[in-house]
Formats: structure tokens, sequence, C-alpha cells
């Protein structure tokens, strides 16, 4: 893939320009857009060496992707819950930067986006963005605590993602199941049909230890439901 070519123009129907009165200076998606969105289009040549400069179909800026993964990473949301909040979260287009009737990008942009950091080694790039930024704004102390490893940030989404691909995956199983009228014939088809199909799990306010255990219950179910299918 190639990649898009820049604008630094402001847009007419931008976040930045329509709701501007709505984020104060201390607002963490204010903060992002002002502080550490600059930091890392400054960091896009590093971002660039990822992909080829003039081959293929362009690639959604890479920037924009980098932004999207420090947004799951912050507000602990997979891939298709982002996608989701690209789309109606007036928080996150600011801190993305996007026109009101943004398009949100496809769940696997973010999955390839990740594969492609970690392939080239380049998932530092993304992470020193931020650092440098809040350090700049005084939100983080130089060599501090926060200073964390930057591929915790990646590996942490990634986690995200494939937990939630297991249980839609279970889901998509269940719904089957229940076309083909075999719903009955399953024990535990009541708990696992308010468990996946029923359920919206709120992933942002669980503890890292509930997350764990979600994850553990979705690969037990799935294992208990494979004989039925």
């Amino acid at each position: 893939m190639s990649l898009p070519k820049q604008s630094g123009q402001a847009r007419l129907f931008s976040v930045r320009v329509l709701w501007a009165e709505l984020f104060e200076p201390g607002n963490r998606y204010e903060v992002l857009a002002q502080r550490v969105l600059p930091a890392l289009w400054a960091k896009r040549e590093d971002l660039a060496r990822l992909y080829c400069p003039d081959n293929g179909r362009p690639a959604i800026e890479p920037v924009w992707l980098a932004a999207v993964t420090l947004l799951q990473f912050m507000d602990k949301l997979p891939d298709r819950q982002a996608v989701e909040a690209l789309r109606y979260h007036r928080g996150w287009k600011r801190a993305w930067d996007v026109e009101v009737g943004y398009e949100a990008l496809h769940p696997t942009s973010l999955v390839k986006f990740r594969q492609r950091l970690l392939e080239g080694g380049a998932e530092r790039v993304v992470f020193d963005g931020l650092v440098q930024a809040l350090e700049g704004a005084g939100l983080v102390k130089k060599r501090g605590k926060q200073r964390r490893d930057s591929t915790q940030v990646v590996g942490c989404v990634a986690k995200m993602g494939r937990r939630e691909v297991v249980r839609e995956t279970l889901r998509l199983a269940l719904e089957w199941l229940q076309r083909e009228g075999m719903a009955g014939e399953v024990p535990e088809w009541q708990i696992w049909g308010e468990r996946y199909v029923d359920s919206d799990v709120p992933w942002h306010r669980l503890s890292v230890a509930s997350l764990k255990e979600k994850s553990a219950e979705a690969g037990r179910d799935a294992l208990a439901l494979i004989p039925w299918l």
C-alpha cells in the first residue's frame, strides 16, 4: 500500500471547526488533539517507512491509525467498538481531528496497522509520540513511572481485538444454532445466549482481572460449544 497525501488545511466540517466550544482546554480529547496528534504527525516519516511510497492503493493515514491505537489503549476498547466510537463519539472525533460525517474505517485496518508496527519494529514510534507530547504538556514527569513498554500498548489493544473476535464467533455460532432449530438441544443455551447474544460488555469499565476472566470464560465456552456445530 502507498501512503495517502497529507493535508494540513483545516476542514470546514471538522470537529475542530464545528464543535470547538464543546471541548475545554483541559479536556483529555482536546489535549490529545492539541498535543499528542501533532507529535505523532512529527513522526510520520518513521511510520512512512512501513509503507511503499508510490505503489498500490492509498492506505489509511498511519498517523490517524496510531492515534486510534492510543485511544483504544486509554479507553480499553477493542477494534469494533473503537470503530463505533470513531463514528459516534465526539471526543474521539476531536482527538482524531476528522470531519463530523467521517465514514469510519474497518476494524481489520487496525489489526493490519498493529502488524505493520510490530513487523517493522516501529511500535516505539507511537508510544514515544504520546510520552513526549504529554511530557511537553507537563502532564507526565520526564523519566517518571509513566514510562511503560511500548509493546504493552500495542499488545494490550491486540488482546482486546482477539477477545472480541472469539466472542463474536460465539455469538454467530449461537445464532446459527437457533436458526437451525437446535437451541433447545444445547443445555447451556440460556446462559450462553445471555452471555454472548443479548449482552454488550462494557470493556472499558472492567478491571484487568475481570478482562482475563472474560477471555478465559469465552475460551471455555468455545470449546464446549464446538461439539454442537
